[in-house]
């Protein structure tokens, strides 16, 4: 479970993780790049008593025939990165976040997408029209891209 009155804050050149108390939030910054326009980071919650970093985070975006996920501090163009089939209508966006997969079952009834895998992302995305979403499987656990090819098929819109 992630620690209560936590936030994460992105801009174009860092990642921070900040918690509230008092009516004051804290941020650090855990995390240095210059993130990709257009692009979504993907987190897992930190655990109760650890904290977050950017080695189990990954980026999305849309663009050239799907979805690309890679690993942060990596390019998408690079050997990481990974294009997964939409099997929907384009999205135009896309933002989420990784959940374990035992929390997709209410989300997705009647759907085993995380079989044995612990870690799944949860994406949702903008079409024009809907906002798509979708649960895919992280075989490898944070910071590990699904694996290439590996199709998104929305359960919800």
């Amino acid at each position: 479970s992630s620690t209560p009155g936590e936030v994460w804050v992105g801009s174009p050149s860092a990642l921070y993780s900040g918690s509230a108390a008092g009516g004051q939030v804290r941020l650090t910054q855990i995390a240095s790049a210059q993130l990709p326009p257009s692009a979504s980071v993907l987190c897992p919650p930190s655990e109760a008593g650890g904290g977050m970093s950017s080695d189990a985070c990954l980026l999305a975006s849309v663009g050239d025939g799907g979805l690309w996920i890679w690993p942060m501090g990596h390019h998408r163009g690079g050997p990481l990165a990974v294009n997964l089939l939409l099997e929907s209508a384009p999205w135009q966006s896309v933002a989420g976040g990784m959940v374990h997969c035992n929390a997709t079952a209410r989300l997705l009834p009647g759907d085993d997408v995380g079989g044995a895998t612990e870690w799944c992302l949860v994406l949702a995305g903008w079409d024009g029209e809907l906002l798509p979403v979708a649960v895919v499987p992280l075989p490898g656990g944070p910071g590990s891209p699904p694996r290439a090819g590996s199709g998104v098929r929305p359960g919800l819109d």
